[in-house]
């Protein structure tokens, strides 16, 4: 017997009575618990229409939709709530540990550091630019090699400048 000739006569098998009239899954079980087949593994449309209001309620459809209030719902949702609570607690518990434990670190609030070629350091320093540049390979003078250029930073030719005054006695000024 095809489905299409069993609907036109009436009966359904248990997949179509699922289908035909929206069951949730949950409630399969409640359903067929009260209808019993009639022809075979059949129910007639009309047995089971009746069987759908006593599980459902009156039409047929859910006793609610998403919109509307639930207790299984509201009671399922207390339950995951109060299953999630506790991590949460731990959670804020660690974010605190960390706020206390873990120095904040800010951005330098001065400006980026000046570096100079080491031709405009040799002027500041007022010494030959070769010196410089062996001055910075043999680590006497801070500086940087980028790109097979050095760089050396203002303060490291400041520095180099008030050494130069305290051993020279000329302390305080150029």
């Amino acid at each position: 017997m095809s489905s299409m000739m069993m609907f036109a006569e009436g009966l359904l098998t248990q997949e179509q009575v699922m289908d035909e009239f929206n069951i949730p899954k949950e409630l399969e079980s409640k359903l067929f618990a009260i209808l019993k087949p009639r022809v075979g593994k059949l129910y007639w449309k009309e047995e089971a229409k009746e069987a759908v209001k006593t599980v459902l309620g009156v039409g047929n459809r859910p006793p609610f939709t998403n919109d509307e209030f639930s207790f299984e719902k509201e009671d399922s949702m207390i339950a995951i709530n109060q299953a999630v609570e506790p991590f949460e607690r731990i959670a804020q518990g660690i974010e605190r540990l960390i706020e206390v434990l873990v120095p904040k670190v800010e951005a330098p609030s001065s400006p980026a550091v000046e570096r100079l070629s080491p031709l405009a350091a040799a002027k500041q320093m007022r010494l030959n630019e070769q010196t410089v540049m062996k001055w910075c390979r043999e680590g006497r003078l801070v500086a940087s090699k980028l790109g097979g250029k050095w760089l050396i930073p203002q303060e490291s030719v400041n520095a180099f400048i008030r050494k130069c005054e305290v051993i020279h006695g000329r302390r305080g000024g150029k």
